[in-house]
């Protein structure tokens, strides 16, 4: 459901508002009858996210931090067809 308020509305009310918003509802601030602003519920992860879990899964290559070789630099930069 969308709720439509003015600047006016949403200052006095804007506690009322948000618990709304926490409903699922949106927010359409209106001023002079046009659209100033929206409010809508952010989405929410569905799982909490834990730090760590996939470690090990990636593995760098011992070379990873060294430059790239030229003729791979110049493919790059598009000037390999020269």
């Amino acid at each position: 459901m969308t709720i439509n308020v003015s600047v006016f509305e949403a200052e006095a009310t804007i506690s009322e508002l948000f618990q709304q918003v926490r409903r699922g509802e949106e927010v359409i601030i209106l001023e002079n009858g046009y659209e100033l602003a929206r409010v809508i519920p952010s989405k929410q992860p569905k799982a909490p996210r834990i730090a760590g879990i996939d470690e090990g899964k990636i593995i760098f290559a011992p070379d990873f931090e060294e430059p790239l070789p030229e003729e791979m630099l110049r493919a790059f930069e598009g000037l390999d067809a020269e």
